[in-house]
């Protein structure tokens, strides 16, 4: 073995922060729910702190932080590592993350290799075993700190390159969606929020799908899982058999989108990938949105993407606490959308359908990848490493064509 992580780095806590002062300026807050499961940052839910903070807990690009704790007794975030994107230009740790300072002399290549043993399974496994309590687990700074890493040889150090570049590749694929996203929400806003086209209520141009499903009852089936958790993790379903799926769920149906009615200001929506139509549930947490006229599907996705709508969502929410707030369906069907003429409508969604089916391509895409990566991982502490004969992994079959959503338009 080559040595502890307390030969290398030196953990420095953050500290509270006054809630209140929350807003848009400021670092971003770097807490619990920026650190995916098992590891990885997760921006689905960054919040800004503009109020005074020490140098010291202050984060920037590629710096790494993790958590020494976890609100459940699974372990997925007990020692998972988060590294700082460079999307986030300054952070700030809470109380709740611990952020490791390298100590001199350990090099860029070397500090990777760290981050990338933090996010391999017999890590996890590690931090799982050594874990303190049993509600909310813990694991102390001396059991993290004796962790032991295998020698950087020549062959890690290009597996270590191998999924630096998967990294790089899975973030541009998804800046790529993120611009695609913006992209219609501009030219929906452009071409029709403006005032001068007419309206009409939602409901008068979308149903809301509800057909319960019982998981459980087919407890061998895998079932594509569309899940607040999955949404915040890679927005990508997760695939999961019905003997643990506890809860009902709803079904999900082609030319659907997915709306999240928790907490609405943090913003879910979903163009369901769709990978199996015989299998696929949600959340009972989502509105599930159905376009009456599903040739104007890419349409009514744009119209829902709009600021307007999250702004509406917000003003209708129930619930005492900011936790736990959630917006009634059948509250939503009063929105306004614009209601232009057919023609308009039929030329909006030639340019918008070609953008929803890559939305959908390159998302899956950045799945393909995130998996490669996750096979890969465990050879960094086996050593037995041979990248060549890693297979990577097919695209899903799907069964329903252009992604499971767009039908064919007339010419």
């Amino acid at each position: 073995m080559g040595c502890e992580l307390s030969e290398l780095i030196s953990l420095v806590r953050g500290n509270t922060y006054k809630s209140k002062l929350l807003g848009d300026d400021g670092p971003a807050l770097l807490g619990l729910g920026t650190i995916a499961r098992n590891g990885g940052f997760n921006g689905s839910k960054l919040r800004h702190y503009p109020g005074e903070t020490s140098e010291k807990i202050l984060m920037h690009p590629n710096d790494l932080y993790v958590s020494l704790k976890d609100i459940t007794n699974k372990g997925d975030l007990l020692g998972a590592v988060a590294r700082v994107p460079s999307k986030v230009s300054l952070g700030r740790l809470t109380q709740d993350t611990v952020a490791l300072r390298f100590r001199e002399g350990v090099s860029v290549d070397y500090q990777h290799y760290v981050y990338w043993l933090l996010r391999t399974p017999q890590y996890r496994d590690y931090c799982r075993a050594r874990g303190m309590g049993t509600t909310n687990l813990s694991l102390s700074r001396d059991v993290f700190l004796a962790w032991k890493l295998p020698d950087f040889s020549s062959a890690r150090r290009l597996l270590v390159e191998t999924l630096e570049a998967i990294e790089e590749l899975i973030d541009n694929l998804n800046q790529t969606n993120g611009h695609l996203f913006e992209l219609l929400k501009i030219e929906f806003a452009h071409r029709f929020e403006n005032g001068d086209t007419p309206v009409s209520d939602l409901g008068s141009v979308v149903s809301i799908w509800k057909k319960s499903v019982k998981p459980a009852s087919n407890p061998d089936k895998y079932w594509e899982h569309y899940s607040i958790p999955a949404f915040d993790a890679e927005q990508y379903p997760s695939f999961e058999l019905g003997n643990t799926i506890k809860s009902n769920k709803y079904e999900v149906v082609p030319n659907s989108i997915l709306v999240s009615k928790l907490n609405p200001t943090t913003r879910r929506l979903w163009l369901p990938q769709l990978i199996n139509t015989d299998n696929a549930i949600c959340s009972t947490e989502f509105i599930e949105y159905v376009p009456n006229n599903q040739k104007n599907y890419s349409f009514y996705c744009s119209a829902l993407m709009q600021d307007r709508f999250f702004s509406y969502l917000e003003g209708h929410v129930t619930g005492s606490t900011g936790s736990r707030q959630r917006v009634h369906p059948s509250d939503t069907l009063a929105y306004t959308v614009p209601n232009p003429s057919a023609s308009e409508i039929r030329d909006y969604c030639m340019f918008a359908d070609p953008v929803i089916e890559q939305i959908r391509n390159t998302s899956i895409e950045s799945k393909r990848l995130a998996t490669l990566r996750d096979a890969l991982l465990p050879k960094l502490m086996s050593g037995e490493i041979d990248v060549s004969k890693v297979e990577l992994p097919t695209r899903p079959e799907q069964t329903v064509p252009a992604n499971g959503r767009l039908p064919e338009r007339d010419s």
